[in-house]
C-alpha cells in the first residue's frame, strides 16, 4: 500500500475543521474525517483501502501542523 503526497494533501484537507466533508477528490485516495460521538469531541478517520482509526480534535489539529511541517522540510529542505 503506497501512499503519496497526493494522498497525504487529501488526508490534510480533511482534518481541517473548514473544509472537512466538503472536498471531492479526483485524484489519490478517498478520505473523510467524520464525528462519530454524540459529545463531537472523537472523530473518525476513513482513508481507502487502511483501516479506520480514532482521534480528538485536538489531535487532528496536530496531526494537520505535523503532516504540514513535514511536507515544508521536504519541499524547501528546511
Amino acid at each position: 500500500m503506497a501512499i503519496d503526497n497526493v494522498d497525504i494533501d487529501n488526508l490534510s484537507v480533511q482534518l481541517h475543521p473548514a473544509s472537512r466533508g466538503a472536498v471531492y477528490y479526483k485524484k489519490g485516495k478517498q478520505v473523510a474525517v467524520k464525528i462519530t460521538d454524540y459529545d463531537y469531541v472523537n472523530l473518525t478517520v476513513f482513508i481507502e483501502g487502511c483501516p479506520s482509526f480514532q482521534i480528538t480534535e485536538d489531535e487532528a489539529a496536530v496531526l494537520d501542523d505535523l503532516i504540514l511541517s513535514a511536507k515544508g522540510q521536504k519541499e524547501y529542505g528546511a
